[in-house]
């Protein structure tokens, strides 16, 4: 199963088509697609909420103390 929300509609045919033949053929596909698409197998295998990073950012607040001194 391979996941192809919000990907243009050509390229989301061509990696349906790739994945029905196999993982290998996908895996193939987008590393020889991957400057043009910017896609890597991992892109379109694991669940979208996987994906999606959120906000992981760092909890410190940075530069906090330059406003101080003013």
């Amino acid at each position: 199963m391979v996941y192809v929300e919000g990907l243009q509609p050509h390229v989301a045919a061509e990696v349906k088509m790739q994945a029905d033949r196999g993982i290998t053929a996908l895996n193939r596909y987008l590393e020889r697609t991957r400057k043009q698409h910017g896609l890597a197998l991992e892109d379109v295998v694991r669940k979208p909420d996987i994906r999606t990073v959120g906000d992981l950012g760092p909890q410190k607040e940075y530069r906090k103390h330059a406003g101080e001194w003013r």
